[in-house]
């Protein structure tokens, strides 16, 4: 009985495991993937160097 059990949750986990690959790789994704990577540059595309600081 106690292997059953184990075997359960990892047919469970295994569940879990399909829907988060599904759901990183589902149609459309790819291009908030895109802006999201973008974001650390946005700042430095708007900004001007700081000169007042030495």
């Amino acid at each position: 009985m106690e292997n059953m059990a184990g075997f359960w949750w990892m047919v469970l986990l295994f569940i879990v495991f399909l829907g988060i690959i599904l759901y990183v790789f589902r149609a459309g994704a790819s291009k908030r993937y895109r802006a999201d990577a973008e974001i650390p540059f946005e700042d430095e595309a708007n900004s001007k160097p700081d000169r007042t600081r030495r």
